[in-house]
């Protein structure tokens, strides 16, 4: 057939079958993902649906990681683990859009700061990064700044260590991947 090719070299590889102790690991929570989704909730919990859609966008991501991989996500002590995904997806599914703004305005701005430090930082009467753009947006970032700072923690609890500005920021195109929040998956992605 004239105009039809079909390149081998071109095709993904085929992924190796997995046993069925294999799948049910892969798409199993384990005890502290639900922990931390948990903790997460008052963030995420603007309504039922968006707590759904939190879990479900994980849900995607979580069950792409396979063997060792997977392992890594769940326990390793380097990389992009899970809790700042179900993090940057809680921000995602239920803080109000000025205010994630004014966080990865903050995260951009203070890329060394300690997640403790901005934990802090986030309680405080006038944080320093808080933006000056619009009342709105100082309002709406005001109003959800106490439920951020908790997240932090639990965030950083889940993880067994200080979670940092990096882990963050390398989490964050993981999660927007699948939220197709557009306007904020340019922000940070190119960090």
């Amino acid at each position: 057939v004239v105009g039809l090719e079909i390149v081998n070299a071109t095709l993904a590889p085929r992924p190796s079958e997995e046993t069925m102790v294999e799948t049910v690991e892969r798409v199993t929570f384990t005890d502290v993902e639900v922990d931390l989704i948990e903790a997460l909730g008052p963030l995420a919990g603007k309504s039922p649906r968006a707590v759904k859609r939190m879990i479900n966008l994980y849900r995607l991501i979580r069950v792409g990681y396979r063997g060792a991989a997977l392992d890594v996500f769940l326990n390793g002590p380097d990389g992009v683990m899970y809790p700042e995904v179900l993090f940057w997806l809680a921000m995602e599914a239920g803080c109000p859009r000025p205010a994630l703004a004014v966080f990865i305005e903050a995260l951009e701005k203070h890329p060394d700061m300690d997640m403790i430090e901005l934990s802090r930082e986030l309680n405080a009467p006038n944080p320093s990064f808080e933006s000056p753009a619009s009342e709105l947006i100082r309002r709406a970032a005001g109003d959800v700044r106490k439920t951020i700072a908790r997240a932090i923690r639990a965030t950083g609890s889940a993880r067994s260590d200080t979670v940092t500005a990096k882990n963050l920021r390398d989490a964050y195109p993981i999660a927007m991947r699948f939220s197709f929040q557009q306007e904020y998956s340019r922000s940070l992605a190119g960090a």
